[in-house]
């Protein structure tokens, strides 16, 4: 059954927060594959904000107060 928001834990409101950014991630990196070709410079944009090419967390998910583990 789906929780409200308001009942969420801050451990589970934080893997949800990481799980939209890996998924934006995934669609600016689809955004820019399709680009590319046609619009090298649109494409270079989604890549930044996808956060690069590399598949390992950013900083700010890597190091995740032992609260929220």
């Amino acid at each position: 059954m789906l929780k409200k928001f308001k009942e969420l834990t801050e451990k589970e409101i934080l893997a949800i927060a990481i799980a939209a950014e890996r998924e934006d991630g995934r669609i600016y990196g689809e955004f820019a594959d399709a680009l590319r070709e046609e619009y090298p410079s649109t494409a270079q944009m989604f890549e930044e904000m996808r956060g690069g090419r590399s598949s390992a967390p950013r900083p700010a998910v890597c190091h995740v107060p032992a609260t929220f583990r």
